[in-house]
């Protein structure tokens, strides 16, 4: 569910629980201040120092927090997946996340003047405070298995390798038991049949 609020989807509240419908909001905008976070650090690792991230690369990481590492993924899935996400719904995810990318102090340049996303640079602090910042904004839960893991050769915020594993072995069990659910629900032959439409598209 947390990955699927990454992406634009619709939200529809029944019922005259306001409280709950404030709770849920709250929770869906954390997740995606997260989500935002991650991507930052993850273009930060992945780009070098003199090279910027650009906002084609940062929409790319954040659809790609939900599929790296899901089993499905390369067997069943488009590999083309998440560019396809992001070029048809870059206007979408520009607009859910530019509210928290304010909040983060994160701007982006040439978006106005209708620049490609690639041409349009994302500005940040790429430093160790920042990273340190950007850390502190994702899940309790996702730190503290962090932290289980960590060997304190290298500060947290800068340890890329340990946090792609963490991100990697969450999904994945979160794939798993999605798979397993789908099995339960629809019956082994209708998820057989499913799961080969899926390999057939994956392939043509």
């Amino acid at each position: 569910m947390a990955g699927r609020m990454h992406k634009p989807c619709l939200i529809e509240f029944y019922g005259e629980n306001f409280e709950l419908r404030d709770r849920i909001r709250q929770g869906i905008d954390s997740n995606r201040r997260a989500a935002l976070a991650a991507a930052l650090l993850k273009c930060s690792w992945s780009c070098t120092e003199n090279r910027q991230v650009d906002t084609l690369s940062l929409l790319n990481a954040l659809v790609n927090l939900s599929y790296g590492g899901d089993v499905r993924v390369g067997l069943a899935e488009n590999p083309n997946k998440v560019s396809n996400i992001v070029k048809s719904q870059s206007a979408e995810l520009l607009s859910i996340y530019e509210p928290f990318a304010q909040e983060l102090d994160i701007t982006f340049e040439g978006l106005d003047s209708g620049e490609q996303l690639q041409d349009c640079p994302v500005h940040y602090d790429r430093s160790p405070m920042g990273h340190s910042r950007f850390m502190n904004v994702l899940p309790k839960s996702f730190l503290q298995k962090m932290e289980a893991g960590h060997n304190g050769k290298t500060p947290l915020s800068e340890d890329n390798d340990l946090f792609d594993r963490t991100l990697s072995s969450i999904v994945r069990a979160s794939s798993l038991v999605q798979s397993g659910k789908g099995v339960v629900t629809a019956g082994p032959a209708r998820s057989a049949r499913y799961l080969l439409e899926k390999v057939k598209k994956r392939f043509s």
